[in-house]
């Protein structure tokens, strides 16, 4: 109200919106207090995305603390380094159910893998030659992963495995045919 009042006080002073009289100064008030509306309005949606962009970034780096010496975890949202062993850097004979498994992580899956209902969000998925041994991976041996996610990783998926990956709806990063060089 204050803005609006100020802004036909002022629109008295103006020679060109005197001459619409009370008209003039009615609508500078009106234009006043809707440049005053939006200005807030702004400021607040603003103010509003940065507090939802805060809490979005503290989710997704939250996770739950766990024991990486259980073979099955339910419901949980795992950060991948903490359920990897250690000296052979590998996730062996596990299962989440319902689980955020979150990256950066470089995956390879070896063994009898099973892959339920699994979403992949924000991973690339790249198909590697039967045989090929890579270094700098997290190896998934023997897994189990029933109705859960996978965040942020690189999964490298021998091409056995591509079929069963194709079911799961996976875009291939570096494959332009169903033969894997």
């Amino acid at each position: 109200m204050s803005v609006s009042g100020i802004s036909a006080w002022l629109a008295n002073k103006i020679e060109w919106i005197n001459q619409f009289g009370a008209f003039g100064w009615w609508s500078a008030a009106l234009l006043g207090a809707l440049c005053a509306t939006l200005t807030l309005l702004a400021f607040s949606s603003l103010r509003l995305s940065w507090h939802k962009g805060s809490a979005i970034r503290r989710w997704k780096e939250s996770v739950d603390s766990i024991d990486p010496m259980l073979k099955s975890f339910d419901k949980k949202r795992i950060d991948i380094s903490d359920v990897k062993d250690p000296i052979t850097n590998s996730i062996s004979d596990k299962t989440f159910t319902d689980c955020d498994l979150l990256g950066p992580a470089n995956l390879m899956f070896s063994g009898v893998i099973n892959l339920d209902r699994v979403q992949f969000i924000n991973c690339d998925v790249v198909p590697i030659k039967d045989g090929v041994w890579l270094f700098n991976v997290i190896e998934m041996k023997d897994v189990n992963v029933i109705s859960g996610r996978i965040h942020r990783c690189t999964l490298f998926v021998s091409s056995g495995s591509l079929p069963d990956f194709r079911k799961l709806g996976v875009e291939f990063v570096s494959i332009a045919t169903d033969e894997v060089p």
